[in-house]
Formats: structure tokens, C-alpha cells, sequence
């Protein structure tokens, strides 16, 4: 499936996160917290991500950096979510 920023701002309104940026304003192959999204506010969003299509995010991935723009984590929704 293909998913896309509407997707991400699902999550977080169905989640109810209190993530105050706009993320269709941000440059999507630019680290999140570059463009004002902070670390605190990232982690909310992938363990909202986590929850909500129940799946689990490797710890490693996140330290790599796997997790760290807008398409990355649209990339790697797509290949964990069935």
C-alpha cells in the first residue's frame, strides 16, 4: 500500500497526539526535528504509528535514523504494514 503524509496526520488525530506542526508544510526529505518537530513529538508519533496499525517499530531502526523525515517513515510504513 502506498501511504501518504494524510495517513501520518490520521494517525495522529485518531491517536490524538498533541503534535502541533503542520507536517504538510515540511520539507519531506528533511529530518523532522531540523524543521521544528521535536525529539519528544517524534517518538509520540511512532509509538502512535505503532499503535495504531499494531505493529512494532525495531529500536535499532529508530537509532539508525530510519525514522527521521517524513518519507522515511512513509517508506517504512509501506514495508511493515501489510
Amino acid at each position: 500500500m502506498k501511504y501518504t503524509v494524510e495517513d501520518i496526520i490520521n494517525v495522529i488525530e485518531k491517536e490524538d497526539l498533541m503534535i502541533e506542526v503542520d507536517l504538510r508544510q515540511l520539507n519531506p526529505d528533511e529530518k523532522l526535528t531540523v524543521q521544528g518537530v521535536d525529539s519528544l513529538d517524534v517518538a509520540s508519533l511512532l509509538f502512535g504509528i505503532e499503535d495504531y496499525y499494531n505493529i512494532k517499530i525495531d529500536n535499532e531502526s529508530i537509532g539508525n535514523g530510519e525514522w527521521r523525515t517524513i518519507n522515511s517513515i512513509l517508506e517504512n510504513m509501506e514495508r511493515l504494514i501489510p
